[in-house]
């Protein structure tokens, strides 16, 4: 069953759960889309499909009914355009952001250089530790603000009417609680993924706008200290720049090299 149909599945039994008194859906209803769904299926489908379609008849004769609970299943379906946006808008920021020196000098000591780099290590050691953070059960705050916010932006909220005791209000309270708890795995899945490649993508942002400043400027490397010497700042480049000179093959250069910048 997929999402689509897990949702309708679960409106259709917040409907079916609550309606106790048959107000918004009769025995009747109930029969009709049953015998319906089977009709549509065929006697060899599995259960889900049965089941899945069953939902579908049922919401659809819910829904003109009662629109207000229709909007309500609508209201929370997962927005696809969400995360192109994020990661769009992560690559523009990156792009906007490729200034990392003033005007054709770059200052290697500079914030800007190694709080981009330091940006990348925090994000990957979370990686790492987040995992034995989860076994040990202690609480993940890591990224928890942005990964809720993007599950509320993508995966919409319902307005819960201000009477759920009975009739449509209880049935789209129950629906919103219910898919809340049965979709959360999926949606913290999903919020993980859209920021990892909204990161990628501000990284790639970064680069695709140093290499598209250098078609009209000369980038001029530099490094200035009042306290450093060429050969700690070569130490320190060596070891902030590792991985770099590990895929590429560009290595640091030398001391003296660092004395002439």
């Amino acid at each position: 069953m997929n999402e689509k149909s897990a949702l309708e599945v679960t409106a259709v039994r917040a409907i079916e759960t609550t309606d106790r008194s048959r107000v918004l859906w009769s025995d009747a209803d109930r029969a009709w889309s049953s015998r319906a769904a089977a009709e549509v299926v065929g006697a060899g489908a599995s259960v889900d499909e049965f089941v899945a379609r069953r939902a579908k008849l049922a919401l659809e004769r819910a829904g003109s009914r009662h629109p207000s609970f229709t909007r309500a299943v609508e209201a929370l379906r997962w927005r696809q355009w969400v995360g192109a946006a994020i990661v769009t808008v992560a690559f523009l920021a990156g792009m906007a952001f490729n200034r990392l020196g003033s005007g054709q000098r770059i200052n290697l000591l500079a914030p800007p250089v190694l709080a981009l780099l330091a940006w990348n290590v925090v994000v990957y050691a979370g990686l790492l530790v987040a995992p034995i953070l989860r076994a040990g059960k202690v609480r993940e705050v890591a990224g928890g603000f942005l990964r809720r916010l993007v599950a509320r932006i993508a995966g919409g909220t319902v307005r819960l009417p201000r009477n759920r005791t009975g009739g449509v209000g209880e049935a789209v309270s129950t629906f919103a609680r219910d898919w809340g708890r049965f979709a959360a795995p999926l949606y913290a899945a999903r919020t993980a993924r859209i920021l990892h490649f909204a990161a990628a993508a501000f990284a790639a942002g970064v680069i695709a706008g140093l290499y598209l400043r250098g078609l009209a400027v000369e980038y001029r490397a530099t490094w200035e200290s009042t306290f450093l010497d060429p050969a700690t700042v070569h130490a320190l480049l060596s070891f902030a720049l590792w991985p770099g000179t590990m895929v590429t093959g560009i290595h640091v250069p030398s001391v003296e090299a660092m004395m002439a910048l």
